[in-house]
């Protein structure tokens, strides 16, 4: 297990926890593609930070010092791409902030007193053909420069905990799911080297609260809250 850069999550290097197919497009860049991206910084509470990267990456007193940070990760990313046999992928969410100004998908959620600014920053969701053109990408230059690297994906089962698009979080989340779920199941077969692991089919369908036994058929009395609900809601 390649641990090249101290980081909180023991990851191989410090990206932080990455969220969508866009944030990962942005580190494989960031990290294979020299001046693809340049060096970002943000100043909030007089500490300078990564904005492409989760904020459990760190912060920094001055501005200096956080470019040679992130000039000293780009470089350890680059080699755990590198060098690496095989690469597990999890994706999990499909709601990004973008910031106009920079042209990049934060790693976060911006600060409220950041995102106030409309022209500044929008929330977006990304379509099953943006996410597959990513997807598509991401593969073509890890394989590029690692032809030998194997790649494992899988979706997260952990839902949204917000959301900036609807007023119905749990719907969204699923929806957002339920996108990424079906790009893997389109893009994967179509590379080498390149596999899905059902963790996010491992938690959903094991469900003997909801299911019958054959882990399939819906429990008689879910159905009656379903349709319960449905009745409260039209009424």
């Amino acid at each position: 297990y390649l641990n090249l850069e101290k980081n909180f999550f023991n990851f191989s290097a410090n990206w932080g926890r990455v969220y969508t197919v866009k944030n990962l497009l942005q580190i494989i860049l960031y990290s294979l593609d020299n001046g693809a991206i340049p060096i970002h910084t943000e100043k909030y509470k007089e500490k300078f930070f990564d904005p492409l990267r989760e904020y459990s990456t760190g912060t920094f007193l001055t501005e200096k010092k956080a470019i040679s940070a992130i000039e000293e990760h780009r470089m350890l990313s680059k080699q755990v791409f590198l060098e690496s046999d095989i690469l597990i992928i999890t994706i999990g969410q499909n709601e990004f902030w973008d910031d106009l100004q920079m042209n990049i998908a934060w790693g976060s959620t911006p600060p409220l007193s950041l995102r106030k600014n409309k022209k500044r920053f929008k929330a977006i969701e990304y379509t099953f053909n943006q996410n597959a053109k990513d997807l598509n990408d991401i593969i073509k230059i890890l394989k590029g420069f690692n032809p030998n690297l194997k790649m494992i994906f899988t979706v997260s089962p952990v839902a949204e905990y917000a959301t900036f698009i609807n007023n119905n979080i749990v719907s969204q989340a699923f929806a957002g799911k339920s996108i990424l779920r079906g790009v893997l199941h389109e893009i994967i077969p179509k590379h080498s080297g390149v596999f899905y692991f059902p963790s996010f089919e491992y938690v959903l369908t094991d469900n003997p609260n909801s299911f019958i036994s054959d882990n399939r058929h819906v429990k008689r009395f879910k159905v009656n809250q379903i349709l319960q609900s449905l009745e409260k809601a039209i009424l």
